[in-house]
């Protein structure tokens, strides 16, 4: 998630049609932040947990939206606030 490039493909596509809803993504950011400050500390965690948060957000979005109507904008934005922490 860090400092690490080579990542493709659309997170959201792989997800989509298999029951998961907002609960589900709050509950796995929960765990994600959980995680994380039990096992690290500094500049680098405190990041990781808040573009979980961002990303979390976004699948929120697309999944209040019509994900097949809004995913190629949604894609972008996701790219972009990627882009933009990274």
């Amino acid at each position: 998630m860090l400092d690490v490039t080579g990542f493709t493909g659309k997170m959201f596509d792989k997800h989509v049609g298999i029951g998961i809803d907002e609960k589900h993504f709050t509950r796995r950011i929960e765990l994600l932040s959980e995680t994380i400050d039990e096992n690290f500390a500094g500049a680098k965690a405190e990041l990781a947990k808040q573009k979980a948060n961002e990303l979390g957000m976004i699948f929120h979005w697309k999944i209040r939206n019509d994900a097949t109507k809004f995913g190629k904008s949604v894609s972008i934005i996701i790219e972009r606030v990627h882009n933009f922490t990274g």
